[in-house]
């Protein structure tokens, strides 16, 4: 049988665990924005010089075709963009969550047991 006061260790210390490596999830979380904000951007740079070089080109319908590509890059960065943040919100909120509730847990049963009373009743 386990000590109640262990097992209470036990689980803060495995609430501790799950907060620090969801603070680890969060720092990745930013890495991502970031890297996602630099590809955005890349995109876009290269949506506009494409869209430049092809200006009055023979082949301007392929460079059309070309600029709209790289346009749908950067509008897809911004949805992984929109859709990482709201990942992180929610990490945030979990995390909130996991550490309010780590100090705050109580025994199940932290009413003492009540001892066997006496039986007033005949014998059958």
């Amino acid at each position: 049988m386990r000590d109640a006061g262990r097992e209470e260790s036990e689980r803060v210390a495995s609430l501790a665990d799950v907060a620090a490596r969801l603070k680890t999830v969060l720092e990745k979380t930013d890495q991502s924005a970031v890297a996602l904000r630099t590809a955005g951007d890349l995109a876009q740079e290269a949506a506009d010089r494409f869209g430049a070089a092809g200006v009055g080109s023979a082949h301007e319908y392929e460079f059309s075709q070309v600029v709209g590509r790289w346009t749908d890059a950067v509008e897809g960065t911004s949805a992984l963009l929109a859709l990482v943040s709201t990942i992180r919100a929610q990490i945030e909120q979990l995390l909130r969550v996991l550490v309010a509730e780590g100090p705050r847990h109580k025994p199940m049963n932290d009413q003492p047991a009540k001892p066997p009373q006496a039986s007033t009743a005949p014998p059958p």
